[in-house]
């Protein structure tokens, strides 16, 4: 996870940023899990 804030020096206000990565949580991740099982390597490889 990702977080950033900037102060808006015209307006006075902080504005906050943030971004979550959940690439590994859905089929992509299953795929290089899969991929990595097929290939007798670490399931973690690529991961982590």
């Amino acid at each position: 996870m990702e977080i950033a804030w900037r102060l808006d020096p015209r307006t006075g206000r902080l504005l906050v940023m943030s971004a979550e990565d959940n690439l590994l949580k859905g089929a992509s991740g299953q795929a290089v899990q899969s991929l990595n099982l097929v290939c007798g390597w670490p399931e973690t490889a690529g991961l982590l």
